[in-house]
């Protein structure tokens, strides 16, 4: 997964926002899609600008899950 490279998906500190995202298949494939609304994360923190939230902190205001299927 990739970050739309558009300025409106980016912060005032060049921080990726996440509300554009590019996704890339290499074949058919099921599985599924979490996306998750944290409210106040550190972008900062380690991973957390590449996409992974573990290092966020913040809380979760919203999470949701979709099924994918890519034929």
């Amino acid at each position: 997964m990739s970050y739309a490279d558009t300025e409106s998906n980016y912060d005032s500190s060049g921080k990726p926002v996440g509300l554009e995202s590019c996704f890339t298949t290499t074949g058919a494939a099921n599985g599924t899609l979490k996306i998750t609304l944290r409210h106040e994360p550190n972008k900062s923190a380690a991973n957390v600008a590449s996409g992974d939230i573990t290092n966020a902190g913040g809380s979760t205001d919203a999470e949701v899950v979709f099924a994918i299927t890519v034929e």
